[in-house]
């Protein structure tokens, strides 16, 4: 499953982000980068540090594309205490939605980078303030989740975003009407969070089970397979996972439905959790009810 792309940078094309980890290296040593890649990377940090907000938004924007190069690899932390200071300063929303944006393709770029981001103190407290209902704008929502997507693909950023409280703002927001753009990244999110053994046991317990399977629903194949997804790694191996899913509303309908899709990828992973469910003692009596209720 490809991770959903955070929103584009302002007055920026949007790139592809960096893979997680360090492209392996060959034998013979990589030749140093040109002199002009380098030299225009550190004059975008430079720029970052200007006085109007429109020069400090495109250098953010053009940190974004240069974090995708890795032969500046090693010239991208400069970047990550002013990116910060930006997130988390006086500025408008358009420069933080790029810093923002800056910030999780840095990460991507690689695991020393990802360290140098998820380990700053002040990046969760300036990331979350965005996911309060009160900020309007969706496409830096967008972005915030999107970093919050990177912090989770290691085992290192899950104490983290545990402490932050991380876990209780997503879970609300899951229960928001929310853009379609935005629910993708947000059930990405739990994707990553939930790969995680250690976070499993904490997000079956706040309700996470009800709250993904009513987005069973939705219409977007791309927001299905995440849901389903997610529901796979949380009940696959939990009787009390696989219990909620089962008595949640409408959730062996929409499996029953997704069985039946079009998406190789939905169909195979719809037809594992109903089998799941339908094969477990506890949870067949339930599927059971459900089915009939659901010829009523």
């Amino acid at each position: 499953m490809s991770s959903a792309l955070p929103v584009s940078p302002t007055d920026c094309a949007a790139p592809p982000l960096a893979s997680s980890g360090s492209s392996t290296s060959s034998l013979s040593p990589s030749p140093p980068p040109p002199k002009d890649v380098v030299q225009g990377l550190q004059q975008e940090i430079q720029n970052l540090q200007a006085k109007d907000e429109l020069t400090v938004m495109k250098a953010a924007a053009s940190i974004v594309m240069f974090a995708t190069m890795p032969e500046v690899e090693s010239h991208l932390e400069a970047s990550v205490p002013q990116l910060l200071a930006i997130l988390n300063g006086d500025y408008s929303l358009h420069v933080k939605k790029n810093a923002c944006a800056a910030l999780t393709s840095i990460m991507n770029a690689s695991a020393m980078l990802y360290h140098i981001v998820a380990e700053t103190s002040n990046l969760l407290k300036g990331l979350l303030i965005f996911l309060e209902p009160s900020v309007q704008d969706v496409g830096l929502k967008i972005n915030v989740l999107a970093a919050l997507c990177a912090l989770a693909q290691h085992e290192h950023g899950i104490p983290l975003m545990k402490d932050a409280g991380v876990d209780d703002m997503l879970l609300s927001l899951l229960e928001d009407s929310v853009d379609a753009n935005m629910e993708e990244e947000l059930v990405d999110t739990f994707c990553a969070m939930a790969v995680h053994e250690d976070m499993r046991p904490c997000l079956l317990q706040k309700g996470a089970v009800y709250k993904l399977a009513a987005h069973l629903a939705s219409e977007s194949p791309e927001i299905c397979v995440r849901v389903l997804l997610a529901l796979g790694m949380l009940c696959g191996s939990s009787v009390e996972g696989q219990l909620e899913l089962a008595k949640a509303e409408g959730a062996v309908k929409a499996l029953v439905k997704l069985m039946l899709s079009n998406d190789h990828d939905i169909k195979s992973i719809a037809r594992d959790l109903f089998g799941t469910l339908s094969s477990n003692q506890q949870t067949r009596p339930v599927v059971e009810q459900m089915m009939r209720s659901n010829e009523n």
